[in-house]
């Protein structure tokens, strides 16, 4: 395959070659149910989550743009001894590369397809959109840079303030040796989501070239650029339509580029285009609908692309023909599902689960259905079916799964998207909660068994195990499920062990249930059923108890200082007796017949006459 600089132009009477693989590719399924996959030469590339506050610096007025004379309104430095054509790397074979951020910091790391052999490439980086070069040996990222606002309204606000001028995030992305040497910014404008090419020459980028320093207010133009790593050429656009392009993405062939784009109107309806990668012909539109689809992934073939999209309320993954038809869904879940990449063979899609909000990080929502945070990351096979937990990272958050290797031609024989069947996934992804609960009670049985976890110290590797497990896969259940899974804590007398504190437990059935001495703090038990609980002696302080039923519950000596309390249920004798109220908000609560012996109310509020009368 000619590389992008050598590629020769296709005439305007040639037919689009790439276009016709893709049709020649739908008709063979038409006419068989198997086809042979098609041998390329590169791997699926890193595909950004972008943070609404981060996106917003592309589209909402509030970037720095370095103003420059040049027609492209973009500028490049150059990068000597980074033009070099790549192979991909050996080491990264078969491998699942993706962004990890921990409480020390975001980087790089690479796992087995099985979630085994974690390993970092680069301890720690100070940016975003991580993405690794083809040979593993550069990384093209998102470095925020903070400026002076040099709005006149921003110069009047800094004199009347005395926390000094105010500044404003900047966006850009930047290039560096994985040892983290010759650090190089690519362009001298705001831009970010960085895409390396197959050969690692170039990199897609979204920018936004039309910012002024008063702001966008409220119309925004960033599009996809290619930029040469060697400044050979000055940076090429290749969208031209009004609102904002992003998510690049290659093709296997290297002769296109994916991406999603919105209406130019309405932030939230994007939908999938391909563009040619030599800037010829014009953007093809693939999806059409009213919500949000982002996050473009090719397949091995080339044939088809998976993406994420807001179909059903939150995201899922779907895939569809690469000439716009076959549209699939793949993910059936409560949850979010996204950020999908192929195996090398094409019979798997990697993807990541949004869980949890992570304590300590603030992932604030980009679209409907990603008020979560993504900390787990999943598998399933080409058409949704048998999904599987692949790794957990507990508090973690992972971003940008990028399953790395060589394209494989084998015999296997590829079933058409008219004959697959959607009911099965369906089936499969119904059944997935079930069978992680029980991979989760063997885990338990085992720790107990093997690592007499019931007697083991606080601080044991056990006992992390056990807390890591329980609250990782609370977050991934329904209601019945994480009831079972509380319920199997008390008859295996270990309700206790894990820290149940954060936990999302919002209208889980647990009457009855003895929770005695458990840290529930900050626990979300909205609209829960605890009663005739046993919480003796409990920890619920900044519980939110919203509307929980509490009546016949044994909450002597329990810790409910600061607890949310309104509407909550604590007739036909509560026993409170002892229970720390303060701080509480026990407005509208029912707190007819309870006992309240001893039980400390200083500074509660709603606490009235009528509340204690009822």
């Amino acid at each position: 395959m000619p590389d992008f600089e050598t590629r020769t132009p296709q005439g305007s009477n040639e037919p689009h070659r790439p276009r016709m693989t893709l049709i020649a590719n739908r008709l063979s399924r038409l006419l068989s149910a198997s086809k042979l996959r098609i041998l390329s030469i590169a791997s699926t590339l890193s595909h950004s989550l972008m943070a609404n506050r981060d996106r917003s610096l592309l589209v909402g007025g509030v970037l720095l743009f370095v103003l420059v004379a040049a027609s492209v309104g973009l500028l490049i430095y150059s990068f000597g001894g980074f033009g070099h054509p790549q192979q991909e790397a050996e080491y990264l074979n078969e491998k699942i590369v993706f962004e990890y951020k921990s409480e020390s910091g975001t980087a790089i790391w690479t796992m087995n397809a099985d979630g085994s052999n974690m390993t970092p490439i680069k301890e720690s980086v100070d940016g975003e959109d991580l993405a690794l070069s083809p040979d593993g040996k550069q990384i093209a990222f998102t470095e925020i840079n903070k400026k002076l606002d040099p709005s006149p309204s921003a110069s009047a606000s800094a004199s009347a303030s005395a926390s000094g001028p105010p500044t404003i995030s900047v966006p850009h992305i930047v290039v560096r040796n994985v040892d983290g040497s010759k650090k190089v910014s690519l362009l001298n404008s705001p831009s970010r989501e960085p895409a390396w090419s197959l050969n690692g020459q170039q990199i897609a980028v979204s920018s936004d070239e039309k910012w002024s320093t008063e702001g966008l207010e409220g119309s925004y133009e960033c599009g996809i650029y290619l930029v040469d790593l060697d400044g050979s050429d000055p940076p090429k656009r290749l969208t031209d339509e009004p609102g904002c392009e992003t998510y690049p993405t290659w093709s296997p062939d290297g002769a296109e580029i994916a991406f999603s784009a919105d209406s130019g109107t309405n932030f939230y309806d994007t939908d999938i285009y391909v563009v040619n990668a030599d800037g010829s012909g014009t953007p093809r539109r693939l999806t059409d609908d009213p919500g949000t689809d982002i996050q473009p992934s090719w397949s091995p073939s080339g044939a088809e692309i998976a993406f994420s999209a807001t179909r059903s309320g939150s995201l899922d993954v779907y895939k569809i023909d690469a000439d716009g038809s076959g549209e699939t869904r793949l993910t059936y879940s409560q949850l979010s599902e996204a950020q999908p990449t192929w195996s090398p063979d094409g019979d798997q899609i990697a993807f990541v689960r949004y869980v949890a909000p992570a304590p300590g990080y603030d992932v604030g929502p980009i679209v409907p259905g990603y008020e979560l945070s993504p900390i787990a990351i999943y598998k399933m096979d080409y058409d949704g079916t048998d999904p599987v937990l692949v790794k957990d990272y507990g508090k973690a958050v992972v971003n940008n799964p990028d399953w790395r290797g060589t394209p494989q031609q084998h015999d296997g024989v590829e079933q058409a998207t008219e004959d697959e069947h959607p009911e099965q996934a369906i089936k499969d992804w119904q059944a997935l909660p079930t069978a992680e609960l029980q991979t989760y009670k063997d885990q338990i049985n085992h720790l107990i068994r093997q690592k007499k976890l019931r007697e083991s110290r606080a601080d044991s590797p056990a006992r992390q195990l056990a807390d890591k497990w329980t609250n990782s896969l609370l977050w991934r259940l329904d209601k019945s499920r994480k009831e079972d899974l509380v319920r199997f804590l008390v008859e295996a007398d270990i309700v206790q062990i894990p820290d149940l504190n954060q936990a999302d437990l919002r209208g889980v059935n647990l009457s009855g249930v003895d929770l005695s001495g458990v840290n529930l703090s900050g626990a979300n038990l909205r609209h829960a059923n605890l009663s005739s609980a046993n919480l003796y002696r409990a920890n619920l302080s900044y519980a939110s108890l919203i509307n929980a039923n509490l009546s016949h519950g044994n909450l002597v000596g329990a810790n409910l200082s600061h607890a949310n309390l309104k509407y909550s249920d604590l007739t036909s004798y509560a026993n409170l007796s002892h229970a720390n109220l303060s701080g509480a908000n026990l407005r509208h609560a029912n707190l007819s017949d309870a006992d309240l012996y001893r039980a400390n109310l200083s500074g509660a509020t709603g606490v009235t006459e009528q509340s204690l009368e009822r």
